[in-house]
Formats: structure tokens, C-alpha cells, sequence
């Protein structure tokens, strides 16, 4: 699955890191706009069918043709041209188009593609508005991501500090070995907490990143 060789060394890289947000949700919702191709997709859907409009409605006007032609004769004695004759030829020919009793059909062609148009910018205009939502939704988790992690961060400073405390004063025999493995006990448990949190923050910046259309990097933080 991996294309390795079975005893080839896999090295685990550690991306647990912490990495404020620094985007405003409005920044976040266009970089949305700008990269997500169900977005670009869609949007040249719209641009075909105003261009279907447009050609549509030029069935309207005559069409004009106009050709050229060039010609001369060959110099030659007995097929040569007389005296006074222009042994170059110029024929130029215009030719115009207009079928008047198409016009009901033209008309339909034209509300044909109009409601294209319009079909096509209501999908877009629903698209966009549920990538702003999921946008939305991610960028609120991260947030609350961030909060929890500064709850857990003061959690295992205090935890630290409680261990400590038990430490010394289980030196100084006026703290039992239990309260010592109840502070060790708590300390763990803050640090859990606390890469908990880290894995969360950084899940739910993969799922905004993913939500933006960009993929997950530090130097868009």
C-alpha cells in the first residue's frame, strides 16, 4: 500500500504542533471562493451558458458574406488578351442572410438558454453557499479548538506545580507516597488532556484547510 519493501524503516513525523490562526472567517470564506473547484467548475458552466445567449440572439441579425476572388490571364499570343484589355481579373462577391419566419424559433432558443443560465447560477449560488457554511463550521471548531487548548495548557502548568509541591513535601515527611502518585497521577492525566486538545486543533485545521480548497501547511496560518 505504501510501495515499501517489508523491512524498509518508516520514520513517523510528529505534527502535533500548536498553530494560531491568524485568518478572519471572511479571509477564510475567500480563499473558499478562490480555490474550491466545485466553485470553478460550476462558474464556467454559468460562462458557457451566457455565451449560449449571446449566440442565441445573434440569429436575429442577417448574416453577411463577403468573398474575393483573383484572377489573370496568361500570357500567351494567341490566348493573350487584346489591346486595352486588363489581364487582371478582381470578382467580389457579398452575399446577405436573413430567415424571417424562424423568428418563434429563435425566440424559444433564446429562453432555452436563458434557462440554462439561470439553472446554472442557482447551482452556483448554492454551492457557494454551502462551502461558506462548511467554511463556517470548520472555522468555529478551530476557535474552540484554540480555547480548549490554553484550558489544558494552564491545566498541566497547575498539575506540574501540584507534583512539585507533593515532591517536596513528601521530602520533608509531611506528605505521604500516595499523595506523591496522586499528583503524578493528575499530571498525566493533564498532560493527556493537553495532546488531546493538540490533536483536535490540529484536525479541525485540516478540516478548515480542506473546506478553504488549499491543502494543510503552516505558511497559510
Amino acid at each position: 500500500m505504501l510501495r515499501r519493501g517489508l523491512n524498509q524503516r518508516v520514520k513517523i513525523k510528529d505534527i502535533l504542533d500548536y498553530y494560531p490562526i491568524s485568518l478572519l472567517l471572511d479571509q477564510c470564506i475567500e480563499k473558499a471562493g478562490q480555490n474550491r473547484p466545485e466553485i470553478k467548475e460550476v462558474s464556467l458552466n454559468v460562462m458557457s451558458a451566457e455565451k449560449a445567449i449571446d449566440l442565441a440572439k445573434s440569429s436575429y441579425y442577417p448574416s453577411v458574406t463577403l468573398v474575393g476572388n483573383y484572377q489573370r490571364e496568361a500570357d500567351d499570343i494567341l490566348l493573350g488578351s487584346g489591346p486595352g484589355e486588363d489581364p487582371d481579373n478582381w470578382t467580389i462577391t457579398l452575399k446577405g442572410e436573413w430567415t424571417f419566419w424562424e423568428w418563434r424559433k429563435k425566440r424559444h432558443d433564446v429562453a432555452a438558454a436563458r434557462a440554462k443560465l439561470a439553472k446554472a447560477n442557482y447551482i452556483l449560488n448554492e454551492i457557494k453557499d454551502n462551502i461558506q457554511l462548511e467554511v463556517k463550521e470548520a472555522y468555529l471548531s478551530l476557535r474552540e479548538a484554540e480555547k480548549n487548548i490554553q484550558v489544558a495548557k494552564k491545566a498541566v502548568v497547575q498539575a506540574e506545580e501540584n507534583f512539585r509541591m507533593n515532591e517536596e513535601r513528601y521530602k520533608q515527611q509531611v506528605a505521604t507516597s500516595t499523595d506523591v502518585l496522586d499528583a503524578l497521577t493528575l499530571l498525566t492525566q493533564a498532560r493527556t488532556n493537553y495532546f488531546n486538545a493538540l490533536s483536535e486543533h490540529n484536525i479541525a485545521w485540516a478540516r478548515l484547510e480542506r473546506a478553504m480548497g488549499i491543502g494543510y501547511d503552516a505558511e497559510t496560518k
